[in-house]
């Protein structure tokens, strides 16, 4: 009977890669505070005042 062979990939990461990883998959970081973006909608206004 043959053993299996496991094969591991080992990736080393500096602090920078690590928490943007963190941030990326929500992996011990807490969301504190959130922005809203809004763009103006042309579709809203008259045709003319645009």
């Amino acid at each position: 009977m043959q053993k299996k062979q496991l094969q591991v990939k080992l990736i080393l990461i500096d602090g920078k890669m690590l928490t943007d990883l963190m941030i990326k998959y929500n992996l011990g970081v807490s969301v504190v505070q959130t922005y809203e973006i809004k763009q103006l909608d042309l579709d809203y206004f008259d045709s003319e005042l645009v």
